[in-house]
């Protein structure tokens, strides 16, 4: 068998942002996810942890297989690596094989700007993105969809900072460096960070605020402070996974002794129903449906 391999320059060069977010809103709107579906599988190892994703849709089976060696970096390898394996539906044949690592990079990216776009941001508005690593450049380059006034990036390290803006206005994406008190002002924040404890609470940002984090799926991780939660209109991919992987809903809905979610994915696609103005929020911890709806509409354009 000789499979086609997708490399991830190939996936940057194939699939625009814009044709990413498509894909996933017409799969939510034409051929959701089964609410069946298996969850995502984790597999301690010595070396760190193994993520196991498979999924299925009218037209194609999919599965990621995705290591996470946190200690990597310190040895200039990725934290993150994989490989997705696409086949026919029908047959189960395979299809083709991608790059997992930057697989994810898209689809997660995509899937921030769909929620974000149907959570009515403002006119030109002001985006920050918190983080440094291969998920920070990710969105900063989907977020040249919301048509933002400004993208800055914020970051404790300070080279990485300037690293990830260096790359980004390769790319041809204007972007600056941003810092704490810059919250205050953003119409966008979107977390992309690795920490386990909060980066923002309620204090650091405006009313009329989206929030976006993608950082975290473990039930004791987070990015957000419980504070955010409080009056604020909350979307999740699935309340099912939300409330299982999901620390930043886990533990808000823990201290503050109550349901935080509003509505999923599916929900605010289709039924348009978010409000305007006050605190709205975009937790994501990645969805299998996501990976196999970007693999296929990368391999689609490549055959």
């Amino acid at each position: 068998m000789n499979l086609p391999f997708i490399t991830a320059d190939e996936i940057r060069r194939t699939l625009s942002p814009a044709q990413a977010v498509a894909a996933l809103q017409q799969r939510l709107v034409n051929d959701p996810p089964h609410a069946d579906r298996p969850g995502r599988t984790f597999i301690s190892v010595h070396a760190g942890e193994l993520l196991v994703m498979p999924d299925e849709s009218e037209s194609c089976v999919g599965l990621k297989l995705l290591s996470i060696a946190r200690a990597n970096p310190s040895h200039s390898l990725p934290a993150i690596q994989g490989i997705y394996l696409l086949m026919d539906a029908q047959t189960l044949s395979p299809r083709a094989l991608l790059d997992a690592a930057q697989l994810t990079c898209a689809r997660t990216s995509a899937v921030s700007m769909l929620a974000a776009t149907h959570l009515n941001p403002p006119s030109r508005p002001s985006v920050i993105v918190i983080g440094s690593g291969p998920q920070a450049l990710a969105h900063c380059r989907a977020s040249t969809l919301l048509d933002p006034s400004s993208i800055a990036v914020l970051a404790r390290n300070h080279a990485a900072q300037e690293q990830l803006i260096r790359h980004a206005i390769d790319e041809g994406i204007t972007v600056v460096a941003a810092d704490h008190d810059s919250l205050s002002s953003a119409d966008v924040i979107v977390c992309c960070t690795t920490s386990r404890d909060p980066v923002i609470g309620a204090s650091d940002v405006q009313t009329d605020v989206i929030i976006v984090a993608i950082g975290s799926h473990e039930p004791t991780a987070r990015e957000l402070a419980a504070d955010l939660f409080v009056d604020s209109f909350v979307v999740v991919e699935s309340f099912t996974n939300a409330r299982r992987e999901a620390g930043d809903i886990v533990l808000a809905e823990a201290e503050l002794k109550t349901g935080v979610i509003n509505a999923d994915l599916q929900e605010l696609v289709t039924s348009s129903h978010a409000p305007s103005t006050g605190r709205r929020i975009f937790k994501s911890v990645g969805d299998a449906w996501e990976d196999l709806t970007i693999a296929e509409a990368i391999s689609s354009r490549m055959s």
